[in-house]
């Protein structure tokens, strides 16, 4: 098994055993045959060795940029075509030789099975996601999203699936470390930051014990303009902010963008913009381009490229359902974690009787349904008073039962979901058609995952400053 190399030293090595085939006049071979030479050379078991396998998908941006910096202009060069020419001929054949590799990795090898050892020695979990703002259905434990699976969050309109996943990607850029790609269709980046600004807001100001600055009754809109303000003005005068006699709310919304400008900078907070201008191979790119074990979430999948609503419904169902299948296989070949946001049917949709969520009501679920381990059904009910209150089912689980519904705390205004516990730290379950919540605590989520075992609450906002829910 090859040695294990950072990105850089990966670079640095192939380039090297690059420019020493070049200059051995004894090879016939043509400049993508001398690339593959160097690739295999550094893991000299490649395409039999299962660990080598793995390691080549490790190093694999390193491996990337090796064939688009160094080996593009002299194909260019060689075929005596143009550099763009050149580089789509040269990213094929990159992409025909991982596949190549991945297609052979020797899993009953020996040397499979050791590796299979050292990683449930070395990260029992650490591979999968556990999120603790959606519960498993013993409320004891987090979600697992595991490595390699494509699961969906559903909801119909306005029933929170941009402010869940949101919220995921956020609880796992605190609570892990890893990288998340935010796909984002329905929104901007612009809109999905200001999101994020305000979810980590929420998250400061309960873990600092400065429940007291959610207590404002402001509109989403509001909040949002508040925000962008406060930070606009911020980076024209800082010396404003320097003082420290500006009012708390200040303070914690520029800190707030401050952690996740600290995300985005340090590469772990990746945005694309799911628009007519971007194709479905540049996400496919973007996907392969991504390390091993990271987070992708798309909102939502109904939105991908290449299906738009002028098309044919018949057309335009078969190209998601493609497109649904591939974004699945490059999950497992490159053990990602998927989570989707995906509409659900708005048939039947009664804020006053809102059952309905089943697997099968997902729009096009003959094919986002089966290709699901986990799926979240979200919804909302507005009660005899006329207040919305959230909830969420699971709704197929590889490991877990289906569950009856969970009430959501959703903090108004700040774009933050968490599972809402009682005072035992037990999820309160909501049942279809009462509208009398119980007596529900203010637990408003759970610090880690060592805390998921403990019937004690991990993080609590006092009652007198409670924040009004949504």
């Amino acid at each position: 098994m090859a040695k294990e190399m950072t990105n850089e030293e990966t670079l640095k090595k192939l380039n090297d055993t690059y420019k020493s085939l070049k200059a051995n006049g004894k090879s016939k071979s043509d400049v993508l045959q001398k690339a593959n030479d160097a690739v295999v050379s550094l893991f000299p078991n490649v395409k039999d060795n299962n660990g080598d396998v793995w390691q080549a998908l490790t190093n694999k941006p390193a491996i990337k940029q090796f064939f688009i910096d160094y080996v593009t202009a002299d194909y260019a060069k060689e075929k005596g075509i143009d550099n763009d020419t050149a580089q789509i001929d040269v990213e094929k054949a990159l992409h025909d030789f991982f596949n190549s590799i991945k297609g052979n990795p020797n899993v009953g090898g020996r040397n499979a099975f050791d590796q299979y050892l050292q990683e449930i020695s070395d990260n029992d979990l650490k591979n999968d996601f556990q999120c603790g703002l959606l519960p498993a259905t013993n409320a004891k434990k987090p979600m697992n999203f595991e490595k390699s699976t494509f699961n969906v969050i559903a909801g119909r309109p306005s029933a929170g699936k941009t402010t869940a996943l949101a919220s995921i990607a956020m609880y796992a850029l605190r609570e892990t470390d890893k990288t998340v790609l935010f796909v984002t269709s329905e929104e901007t980046s612009r809109q999905m930051i200001t999101r994020f600004i305000k979810n980590q807001f929420c998250d400061n100001c309960i873990k600092g014990d400065k429940g007291n600055l959610l207590t404002r009754d402001f509109s989403h809109s509001y909040i949002n303009n508040t925000f962008q303000d406060i930070i606009n003005n911020d980076r024209k005068a800082p010396a404003l902010f320097e003082n420290g006699n500006n009012d708390p709310f200040t303070n914690e919304v520029l800190k707030a963008s401050k952690d996740v400008e600290k995300f985005i900078k340090c590469g772990r907070l990746q945005l694309f913009d799911l628009d007519k201008t971007t194709s479905f191979e540049e996400l496919q790119d973007r996907m392969q381009e991504l390390e091993r074990h990271s987070i992708v979430i798309i909102d939502y999948i109904q939105n991908l490229p290449y299906a738009p609503k002028d098309t044919p419904a018949n057309d335009r169902l078969e190209t998601l359902r493609r497109e649904v299948y591939t974004i699945n296989q490059i999950v497992k070949a490159n053990e990602l974690i998927g989570i989707v946001g995906a509409q659900m049917n708005r048939v039947g949709a009664n804020e006053q009787n809102p059952e309905g969520l089943e697997l099968a009501n997902i729009g096009e679920s003959d094919e986002i349904g089966k290709k699901s381990v986990i799926a979240i059904g979200l919804g909302r009910k507005i009660t005899e008073d006329n207040k919305p209150v959230y909830f969420y089912r699971i709704m197929k689980a590889r490991y877990d039962p289906i569950s009856t519904h969970f009430e959501i705390a959703d903090y108004y205004a700040y774009s933050y979901l968490t599972a809402k516990y009682d005072t035992n730290g037990d999820l309160i379950k909501f049942k279809i058609g009462n509208s009398n919540n119980g007596n529900g605590g203010n637990n408003a989520g759970r610090k880690n995952t060592k805390n998921m075992e403990s019937n004690e609450p991990a993080i609590i906002i006092k009652k007198d400053v409670t924040p009004k829910t949504f």
